[in-house]
């Protein structure tokens, strides 16, 4: 079973990512359950999604040891730093790291969303691209079918474009270490 929190701030899309997380997970014949937090801002205010990918059945759908933590904001970074297990996955561009963290890969989703997408609404599919190439945990195809079906059509492209070039570079990561 793998437990993962996805954090950031209203806006950033990170309950969606969660969606498409949970929902490749049951496209590639997994277990996947995802449920989601607002604060008590709609925009602003810390936002997390808890997501399950496991063999068999989610008995409850509660994240309560992480293996990855996804942050995309420095709010959402530090709401959840004092776990000492999980391996954080942070968007550098918004995320200043705390040194003391030793399990931390970097990506600066914002930044490469702004420069190469013009866009820095797709951050958070860039960040699910990385994680999802890091980590090998479920095929490609089934990320880019559960964004299909997680995206509207207006934002379908850019979204796909984003996974795409976040998968590569967790790729990538990935046969550094």
């Amino acid at each position: 079973m793998l437990q993962i929190k996805l954090t950031g701030t209203g806006g950033q899309g990170i309950i969606v990512a969660g969606e498409v997380l949970a929902y490749a997970a049951v496209l590639a014949g997994k277990e996947g359950s995802a449920r989601s937090s607002y604060g008590s801002a709609a925009r602003g205010g810390i936002t997390t999604a808890e997501v399950i990918v496991a063999e068999k059945f989610i008995p409850a759908p509660f994240v309560e040891d992480p293996d990855y933590i996804i942050a995309l904001s420095q709010a959402g970074y530090d709401c959840f730093k004092q776990f000492a297990k999980p391996i954080f996955v942070i968007d550098s561009s918004t995320v200043k790291p705390d040194s003391a963290i030793v399990n931390q890969l970097k990506i600066p989703a914002t930044q490469i969303a702004e420069q190469e997408l013009k866009s820095t609404l797709c951050a958070n599919m860039i960040m699910l691209g990385f994680f999802a190439g890091y980590t090998g945990i479920i095929k490609k195809e089934h990320f880019l079918n559960a964004i299909k079906h997680q995206i509207s059509e207006k934002y379908l492209a850019i979204n796909l474009k984003a996974f795409e070039i976040g998968y590569e570079k967790g790729k990538e990561r990935n046969e550094d270490q």
